[in-house]
């Protein structure tokens, strides 16, 4: 009976308040409601700065503990590594990934496949292989050679099958002839045997030596 009229009281002293506050239930539902939202809100902007902030750090701090070598450990299941040892200690690193909507198409695949994924984009095939296949490609190569005044390094392949090594050779000649240097200018020749092409250059395991 007590607990009844203990209820009873206090149902009536809070309505006494919302009288004299002139808000209705629904408001101070509302209300409680915003609030909750908000609150929430708060945590989570403030979660994911110290997340953005606390990531890099960690990895920056934690680097040498963390094999990078397998992105797919670390949640980057898109991603892919290729690393050139060029001495003893010294490992450069190479990652490819793609765009988000193939994220799971590319989970397990290996390097070759990163490779033709990249080729087929549309717009390397509007822009490069529609021009070349039609001999309509402007490329005013002669005239930018003229301008450069800095140091010139060509790595071009012998079995390059896109643009032909006879061009390398002709860019090497203006750009030496420009900059009127032998130092200035270097033509690195990648044998036909190794298999490079056109867009394999980077697994040679001495390119970091030769571009150092």
């Amino acid at each position: 009976m007590k607990k009844r009229i203990n209820k009873s009281e206090r149902k009536f002293q809070y309505a006494g308040r919302l009288q004299q506050s002139g808000q209705k239930p629904k408001d101070l539902n509302l209300h409680a409601r915003s609030q909750w939202q908000w609150t929430w809100t708060k945590m989570g902007l403030l979660s994911l700065c110290i997340l953005s902030v606390s990531i890099p750090l960690l990895l920056h701090l934690l680097s040498d503990s963390i094999d990078l070598s397998r992105p797919s450990d670390i949640g980057l299941n898109h991603t892919i590594n290729m690393y050139l040892t060029p001495e003893e200690g010294v490992r450069v690193g190479v990652w490819h990934t793609v765009p988000e909507h193939r994220w799971k198409e590319a989970q397990g695949k290996d390097l070759d496949w990163y490779e033709k994924f990249y080729w087929k984009f549309p717009y390397i095939q509007y822009f490069l292989f529609n021009p070349l296949k039609n001999k309509d490609l402007n490329l005013p190569t002669d005239e930018n050679l003229q301008k450069i005044q800095t140091p010139l390094m060509i790595l071009h392949a012998e079995d390059d099958h896109l643009v032909p090594f006879a061009s390398a050779q002709e860019i090497y000649r203006i750009a030496k002839k420009a900059q009127n240097s032998d130092e200035h200018v270097k033509l690195v020749r990648f044998d036909g045997a190794l298999g490079y092409l056109h867009n394999v250059l980077y697994k040679d395991p001495g390119l970091p030596n030769i571009i150092r």
